[in-house]
């Protein structure tokens, strides 16, 4: 299954480059491996040491993913992934208790995880939220960043997502939650 997405930002489209978003098999892996380590290498260059340990995501977390067809890559023109992202409907444990603050509603939700770019394309998680939305129109998008992660948090804002509270991960660490 291959979805196509123009990307748009008012009448321009960006990076003039249809998105191709298809589930990830394990022949990528290799691919959004260098993908993840290019993001964390961004990651830390602009001080956001703390979003994701070394080597997280693990290869455990992405062949559950793939398996259970939440893994998706975000390929330009060449077909080769540039942005990843998993996307996961159903209840996620972590989103169960949100501190200081409220979800903005308690519909049925689709949450985001793990997205990344490598740097080459821009819009990945512009497309991420675009693919979900198409994908699962019933139902909200949840997604949690770290505190430090400032590009996230500029990116989520801008697509129209509200900080709701915070929330905490499997690890003990605090989230902010959109």
């Amino acid at each position: 299954m291959l979805y196509c997405i123009y990307l748009t930002v008012g009448d321009e489209i960006m990076n003039s480059a249809i998105k191709n978003i298809r589930p990830v098999t394990a022949a990528d892996m290799p691919n959004i491996r260098a993908v993840y380590d290019s993001a964390k290498r961004f990651m830390d260059s602009i001080g956001d040491q703390n979003q994701w340990p070394v080597g997280y995501p693990y290869d455990d977390i992405l062949a559950e993913d793939i398996a259970q067809g939440n893994l998706f890559a975000v390929c330009g023109n060449d077909g080769i992934p540039h942005g990843v992202f998993a996307l996961i409907r159903g209840v996620d444990r972590t989103y169960i208790n949100i501190y200081d603050g409220a979800w903005l509603s308690e519909r049925e939700y689709v949450a985001l995880h793990r997205v990344a770019s490598d740097g080459k394309t821009r819009g990945v998680m512009r497309a991420a939220v675009a693919f979900a939305r198409a994908e699962h129109p019933n139902c909200d998008i949840r997604i949690d960043t770290h505190e430090d992660n400032s590009k996230m948090h500029s990116v989520l804002t801008a697509l129209g997502f509200q900080k709701c509270g915070i929330i905490i991960i499997d690890t003990g660490a605090p989230r902010v939650a959109y």
